[in-house]
């Protein structure tokens, strides 16, 4: 990259963020929307789908460095340039790759975030499979995508250019059932133009734990989506002679307070004696 080369792309860029504004659709505040939902960015983020890099410059302004993927290498390269641009090729590493399959350990990132890029997938779901994958049990993943306010103002712009914006449809909700039957807790905020999804599991609000003596309850396993230490801890239990054939049910979880409060009860249980041995 020329340094003439930065500056004509920056001019261009300007130019459509400008226009884009004039159409309705304020690309510097929905930045700012966005990262106002991002709470708590690590320091090494996962960036799905660079596109030009709008979203990728106002991320790195918040300190992180950031692993940027995207399938596109035209697209990507106008990213590289406006990032180099605003002073921050330091902190960002480019990689182009379908970001269904990306070669990194799992999970190896405390934050994984994508921004407008949903839409260009045809299917999202390997995609959301991946990222389950990629994120650490105690990390966040933020989606963002635009709303059909937003929609209707790209559609309008590409109409005056007689063009049309490339949209795969999907439903918010969706992806929202797919992610709490995984064990994700999320939540969303909308925008004038977006939506905001950010997602954490369960596991990183409460502990469970299984129940002898609730006042000196001890943690036994994180709760967390198929394959987490949960699955040991019931096999542990069903080799207990104490406990044969009983599948041990979380009875009490520590919320962030350290506060222990009982949430469930072994039906089977309920028949017998209480036992006040401990398991660990």
């Amino acid at each position: 990259m020329t340094e003439q080369e930065i500056l004509e792309n920056h001019e261009r860029f300007a130019a459509r963020t400008a226009l884009l504004r004039k159409f309705g659709y304020d690309s510097d505040r929905a930045n700012a929307f966005i990262l106002s939902q991002a709470h708590g960015l690590d320091t090494q983020v996962l960036e799905i789908g660079s596109g030009k890099g709008r979203f990728l410059v106002a991320l790195l302004l918040q300190g992180p460095s950031v692993t940027s993927v995207d399938i596109d290498y035209s697209e990507q390269r106008f990213a590289r340039l406006n990032v180099a641009y605003a002073g921050l090729s330091d902190r960002v590493r480019f990689l182009q790759a379908d970001a269904t399959r990306l070669p990194f350990r799992d999970a190896g990132f405390r934050t994984v975030v994508s921004v407008n890029a949903l839409h260009h997938f045809p299917d999202w779901r390997p995609l959301l499979s991946e990222l389950f994958r990629l994120v650490d049990p105690l990390g966040t993943l933020i989606l963002a995508d635009f709303s059909e306010d937003g929609y209707a103002v790209l559609d309008r712009l590409y109409s005056a250019e007689r063009k049309v914006h490339p949209r795969v449809e999907y439903r918010v909700d969706d992806v929202c059932n797919i992610l709490t039957s995984r064990g994700w807790r999320i939540h969303i905020a909308q925008g004038e133009c977006q939506w905001v999804l950010t997602a954490t599991r369960l596991q990183r609000a409460r502990r469970f734990f299984y129940e002898v003596r609730p006042q000196k309850a001890v943690p036994h396993a994180h709760l967390g989506p198929e394959g987490s230490s949960y699955g040991a801890a019931v096999r542990r239990q069903k080799d207990s002679d104490a406990l044969s054939g009983v599948l041990a049910t979380p009875l009490w979880s520590m919320h962030p307070s350290g506060e222990v409060r009982g949430i469930s009860v072994n039906h089977r249980s309920l028949h017998r004696p209480k036992r006040r041995r401990q398991y660990s």
